[in-house]
């Protein structure tokens, strides 16, 4: 039995209405009420969330390639890359413009320290008694002093000889550098931008003039006091004086 919720009459579980008053009376919620409807094709919510977890179980269970599996409840680590590897194209570039580096700085040493070398041509007796001699030959205005004191020596006249050589080419660049600078000293008057231009040439043309002769003397003298019979660079080709 049931009472009515408005005037407490006392009804049937079954009835739906109270017979004194009228009032709708409440009915009971079943079990099946509760439960949404499910209509025929769909997936109630539980089901979607078993298959979920199912497939989420799957993946950890099958890594792919990229990925290994969880450590210690975390999650996928991902791999690192690869390193970087150059192509076969960048490293033929690479080893090209090291070979022409390596061949021009090979070029570079073959001009300045292989010339021809006469060493084996003298007597040594010659050459240890005239070393420190034959070094004055490389003095610019002094190069004759050395042939004057021992003509005889062909040691000594071979330095002589290139000392000589080594004096006019002084000579002749000076010349050159002194008409360089008259004519880099005509654009000073061309205002500031020139008189910079003059100053940077001329100082450039100095270093390259100068440092040419000495480099020439240095090693003239190096030749002469370690008794090495060596053409000086460029220059020692030329032989003014005749040798015996």
């Amino acid at each position: 039995m049931k009472s009515c919720p408005k005037c407490n009459a006392q009804v049937n579980d079954t009835t739906k209405f109270c017979p004194s008053c009228g009032t709708q009376i409440p009915q009971p919620v079943t079990a099946s009420a509760q439960q949404p409807a499910s209509f025929p094709g769909t997936k109630s919510t539980q089901q979607v969330n078993a298959q979920t977890q199912a497939s989420q179980h799957a993946t950890y269970q099958q890594p792919s390639g990229n990925q290994r599996p969880p450590q210690n409840g975390t999650g996928p680590t991902p791999v690192t890359p690869p390193p970087y590897y150059t192509s076969t194209q960048q490293t033929a570039g690479q080893d090209a413009f090291k070979n022409g580096v390596n061949s021009a700085v090979d070029k570079t040493k073959n001009f300045f320290f292989n010339t021809t070398d006469e060493s084996t041509l003298h007597d040594q007796e010659d050459v240890a008694q005239n070393k420190v001699l034959a070094l004055v030959s490389y003095l610019h205005y002094f190069f004759f002093i050395p042939m004057i004191i021992k003509p005889q020596s062909r040691y000594l006249r071979f330095h002589g000889n290139q000392g000589l050589t080594l004096f006019l080419c002084s000579l002749a660049l000076a010349i050159v550098h002194a008409v360089l600078c008259t004519l880099f000293g005509l654009f000073a008057f061309a205002g500031p931008a020139g008189a910079i231009a003059s100053i940077f040439l001329v100082c450039l043309f100095s270093v390259i003039i100068y440092g040419s002769i000495l480099l020439w003397t240095i090693l003239g003298i190096y030749n002469a006091v370690t008794g090495k019979a060596k053409e000086l660079p460029l220059i020692g080709r030329f032989r003014l004086l005749k040798e015996f």
